[in-house]
């Protein structure tokens, strides 16, 4: 109902007198009228995020479109029983789910620019990386001569044992619970099929990976500092800035693990991946599968190393907000 003015209404002035005694009211005086302090405004809940999350990657070296989807409660289902059957390891689905919910719109992101099309989830509980080859990588069992036999242990280069072997790894990545997304492809060398950003990291040393001089990457080495992926590459007919992580070897050992209860096949068979997250010594550990040996190599290399079938793995981590 609109305000209506009485009839009788005789609007106030003031005096000359009464305008002079004006003051501010104190402190105590607006407190008590309720009048100056500041609304206290309801901060609504965030908005859950769906558990289904889909994107479109738009390849730069082909123009060709391709939808990518991932439904975190199909994920999480998976990665229970993989943890409690190889590692007898439980996962904490709130733990995911808060990831999940605080990081979506920048994983669709980094979908829609990278392309990344597999999604890991790492708990903070991991074994030391000794176990993690233990039971990730020397249980697996392949079909040889239509029987089923475990791989040939890991073999591990000199400069890798010097070292200290699995022992003297060293990761700067902290234990807690993520979700990572990276490439589904099981070669990056000699696949013209694979992804393009993943390509661009072939034939590159850590340098030029990261953009940093060599004092600067043996400083981070020696002082077990992340090394970032960050480098402009052409692709296509365009010039892409790439801004990524790569992978630890313990982040490896998983994904090699799950790739194989997916596929059946090995990660690396042609070409290798090195980890700029994790190091030996004053180098950077790398592996690759060598399909005749039926075994995965874990190597030392030096971060100056650049050859066609070296490359590295992209990926992107999503931890809790604090």
């Amino acid at each position: 109902m609109p305000f209506e003015t009485p009839k009788n209404f005789q609007p106030y002035t003031a005096s000359e007198e009464e305008i002079k005694n004006l003051r501010p009211l104190t402190k105590g005086e607006a407190d008590e009228l309720g009048i100056g302090g500041k609304k206290s405004e309801k901060k609504s809940a965030p908005e859950k995020s769906d558990p289904f999350l889909a994107a479109s990657f738009r390849n730069p070296e082909t123009a060709k479109e391709k939808e990518i989807s991932f439904d975190i409660e199909k994920e999480f289902a998976f990665f229970e029983g993989f943890y409690q059957k190889n590692l007898g390891l439980d996962l904490d689905r709130s733990e995911i789910i808060s990831i999940w919910e605080q990081n979506y719109q920048e994983m669709r992101q980094e979908i829609e620019t990278y392309g990344y099309d597999t999604l890991l989830i790492v708990p903070a509980s991991l074994p030391e990386e000794e176990i993690l080859n233990q039971k990730l990588i020397e249980t697996m069992e392949e079909n040889v001569g239509g029987k089923k036999q475990k791989v040939a242990s890991t073999y591990q280069g000199d400069s890798f044992k010097e070292g200290g072997a699995f022992a003297g790894v060293r990761n700067p990545e902290q234990p807690r619970y993520r979700i990572i997304l990276t490439h589904a492809e099981q070669n990056m060398y000699d696949n013209p099929n694979a992804n393009p950003f993943l390509k661009a990291t072939l034939g590159k040393s850590i340098m030029a990976l990261s953009g940093l001089d060599a004092a600067d990457i043996q400083a981070r080495i020696a002082g077990n500092l992340e090394i970032p992926v960050s480098f402009e590459a052409n692709i296509g007919s365009h010039k892409k800035q790439i801004k990524a992580e790569g992978f630890s070897w313990t982040e490896y050992a998983v994904f090699q693990r799950v790739f194989f209860e997916k596929t059946g096949k090995h990660l690396d068979e042609n070409g290798y991946t090195r980890f700029p997250k994790s190091y030996s010594g004053s180098l950077v550990v790398g592996s690759d599968w060598d399909p005749d040996g039926r075994r995965l190599n874990v190597l030392a290399l030096d971060p100056g190393l650049a050859r066609g079938g070296l490359g590295s793995r992209l990926s992107r981590s999503f931890k809790k907000l604090p």
